[in-house]
């Protein structure tokens, strides 16, 4: 048994992952529910609450990865940084870009699960950068980048690629944003600044300097929907 895990551990530790970070959710609001709290009420404050606990378990699965990263983080910051800018503003263009042709053939401007975004910003105002800036970063670069290349870690581009559609799909393929045809074309603006953080990841061979873009990208939108009332691309 010891023998197994240890061949299939980081298959194991995936798959455990994507559990964690998909059905936490499902387990809590069930508890809850056997002990009569009010989920409606307390959606938001529930919704908060999942994130942190699953970003805590997250890392603390993958620690011992986390803490030898670090370490190569803060020797090689600005070499680190670099990479991770370039890849981002790469990525970047081209979802703006995607993002625009198409808003000219889909009907709606924006992916249906914008407007949950929107609704949760406008609701939590601040609160939301926690969630978007720090809880949502670290949960999907542990669970998009790290625990998928310690899976495929033998080539670098067929890492890059599956690291970033399934990041793209999981923003848009779920029973509340795929409401229309149309709303899966926007897997490929997602899936953009997913292959630039997976390269990043891949050229660096560190999460943090993408777990940090990804953090910095989400403020930013974060911070301008809440200040000028409108809602871009949170991943």
């Amino acid at each position: 048994m010891k023998d197994f895990y240890n061949k299939y551990k980081n298959i194991i530790k995936m798959i455990i992952a994507f559990l964690i970070f998909y059905f936490l959710g499902n387990v809590i609001v069930t508890i809850l529910k056997v002990f009569k709290v009010d989920i409606a009420t307390n959606k938001y404050t529930i919704t908060v609450a999942v994130n942190i606990i699953r970003a805590i378990i997250l890392f603390l699965m993958f620690r011992k990865d986390l803490k030898e990263d670090f370490k190569k983080f803060k020797k090689n910051f600005w070499e680190y940084n670099d990479v991770a800018v370039k890849s981002w503003v790469i990525g970047l263009v081209v979802m703006c870009v995607s993002n625009v042709i198409i808003g000219i053939f889909a009907p709606s401007n924006m992916p249906s699960n914008e407007e949950g975004v929107r609704t949760m910003i406008k609701a939590i105002s601040f609160v939301a950068i926690i969630l978007t800036g720090i809880t949502a970063p670290i949960s999907e670069e542990i669970l998009f980048r790290k625990s998928i290349k310690n899976v495929i870690n033998k080539n670098k581009w067929l890492y890059v690629i599956v690291s970033g559609l399934v990041f793209g799909a999981a923003h848009i393929v779920t029973k509340e944003s795929a409401l229309t045809l149309y709303d899966y074309l926007y897997i490929i603006p997602y899936s953009s600044l997913g292959f630039a953080f997976a390269y990043t990841c891949q050229k660096t061979d560190n999460i943090f300097p993408s777990m940090l873009i990804h953090s910095l990208h989400n403020i930013a939108i974060t911070l301008a929907a809440i200040l000028m009332g409108s809602s871009g691309m949170l991943l």
